[in-house]
Formats: structure tokens, sequence, C-alpha cells
């Protein structure tokens, strides 16, 4: 299960979001539904350690990825696939995933 707590990003004094709470649990299949800008890439790209928060917890298997460099994240079988076409050509698809 994966768990964020009040996550928050700011750039400078804006918010793109604040205290976020999400429950990911096993065996289910999740959607982020909104308009273009409303942050739902942003929010993944929080999870996966590729934006820092300012603030909250994200929390998998006990360990709060907050605290996590995407490398290490990556490790846990977390990463954010890129959508459409945005893959590396020479790589396989197994690769790519």
């Amino acid at each position: 299960m994966i768990s964020t707590s009040n996550i928050t990003l700011r750039i400078g004094k804006k918010a793109l979001f604040e205290d976020v709470n999400i429950k990911f649990t096993e065996g289910c299949c999740y959607g982020l539904i909104g308009a273009n800008g409303a942050g739902k890439t942003t929010i993944l790209h929080t999870i996966t350690g590729l934006k820092k928060a300012t603030s909250g917890s994200v929390v998998f298997d006990g360990t709060d990825l907050l605290k996590e460099q995407p490398s290490k994240i990556i490790t846990h079988g977390i990463a954010h696939v890129p959508e459409g076409r945005h893959v590396f050509v020479d790589m396989t698809v197994r690769e790519n995933l």
C-alpha cells in the first residue's frame, strides 16, 4: 500500500497543491481524474520522487519515500511510466517498463 499524508508542493510562494491525502491499496486499480493542469501528473511525480514535496509524507511498506532519492524509490518497484510515445526507442518494451 502507498499512502500520502498531507503532501504539499510549492514553487516559491505558489502552492501547486496542498494537503493531498491518497491511499492506494494492493490489488486495486486507481485513476486520477481532473482537468488539464490540475496537478495529476505532478502528484504522481511527487510520489515517485521526480518532484520533491514541500511537506507531508508518502509511505510505502513503512518507508517514507519523500526521504528517498528517485534511484532508491525505483528499487521498491515504484516508477513513473511516461504516457504516449515517450519511450526509449532503442530499448525493448520490457526495458522501457
